[in-house]
């Protein structure tokens, strides 16, 4: 290692992260108020793994193809192909909350359930969430 060249940068800039449960929960009156205003309409848990591929393309068109008013709940390397894309956010929500990787996803399990109790919902299934899973 000690021969061996230093690292070349190969790209510049900053991306959000660390919206494990504990984050999100910490945003949850505005969470709750962007839905209950109609501002977010739905959730879309996107985790997993894409590969190293550059040419796989789907999670980034699938990305840039959702609603203004959704957001990404993600874990896992799926995230990169879509982590870096300006999707904006709503009132202040980062539009993808990335709570980590693949061990991580028991955070998007704790998110969905605490929606279902903030809700009072009987059933988690009725909460506005879609999934895609890689």
């Amino acid at each position: 290692a000690k021969k061996c060249k230093p690292p070349v940068e190969v790209e510049k800039g900053e991306i959000i992260g660390g919206f494990a449960h504990n984050t999100v929960i910490g945003l949850a009156d505005k969470v709750v108020d962007a839905v209950k205003s109609g501002a977010i309409k739905r959730f879309f848990v996107m985790a997993g793994c894409d590969g190293r591929m550059k040419n796989r393309e789907y999670y980034t068109e699938f990305a840039w193809a959702l609603p203004k008013d959704t957001i990404i709940l993600t874990a896992g390397c799926a995230k990169y192909r879509y982590n870096k894309l300006d999707l904006g956010d709503i009132r202040g929500i980062p539009r993808v909350l990335d709570a980590g990787q693949c061990n991580d996803s028991y955070s998007l399990v704790v998110i969905a359930l605490k929606l279902k109790e903030v809700f009072g919902l009987d059933d988690i299934n009725k909460l506005p969430i879609s999934y895609n899973i890689a």
